[in-house]
């Protein structure tokens, strides 16, 4: 068992490596940038967090019945406690890239160490993994926005501090549950 989890953890981190040092090295080499600090930004972020998170954070509150309304990347909602109309910004980091990076990078390492094969059910297994890792995370947003137009900002920092990595870590938790059974369905 020690050598499957060292196997894991050298994919894992070659993985991220691939997702988070690849493309920056590749960008340096390219552009001549080698040694310098830059930060590299392949697409536009504003545009993404809120057409891929904020538009529709919007929409699955307001079809819930909530007054909200975006712009760029700002969600605005009321703020029943204080009584007000509340703005947040959606920074990139809550889009969940990076958590979507890790589980991954994680589930690609565990199929490859478990099963030793990465074939067509890997891939659909990492495309409803992902699928799933969106919506986890526009609930998550959704209970951030909701925790503030109920009772207000203080309690909407403390959602926001720890409802992503509850979320996340309990999501994955039964994925990786799922993953297992699927693969056990198949070798019968």
């Amino acid at each position: 068992i020690v050598g499957q989890e060292i196997d894991f953890v050298i994919i894992f981190l070659g993985i991220l490596g691939l997702f988070f040092i690849f493309p920056s090295v590749i960008y340096k080499i390219i552009y001549g940038k080698i040694g310098q600090t830059f930060s590299l930004t392949i697409w536009d972020e504003s545009f993404l967090v809120h057409n891929l998170l904020g538009k529709p954070l919007v929409n699955l509150l307001t079809l819930l019945g909530y007054n909200v309304l975006s712009s760029d990347s700002y969600i605005f909602f009321e703020d029943n406690e204080a009584g007000i109309l509340r703005q947040v910004s959606i920074a990139k980091s809550c889009a969940g890239i990076t958590s979507i990076q890790v589980f991954t990078s994680a589930l690609i390492s565990y199929v490859l160490v478990q099963h030793r094969k990465f074939d067509s059910n890997a891939i659909g297994l990492v495309s409803l993994g992902l699928v799933i890792s969106y919506i986890a995370n526009l609930l998550r947003m959704a209970l951030v926005v909701l925790s503030g137009h109920y009772w207000g900002l203080e309690i909407m920092l403390i959602v926001h501090r720890y409802a992503g990595w509850l979320i996340f870590t309990f999501w994955v938790f039964l994925f990786f549950i799922f993953v297992e059974r699927v693969y056990s369905r198949m070798a019968k």
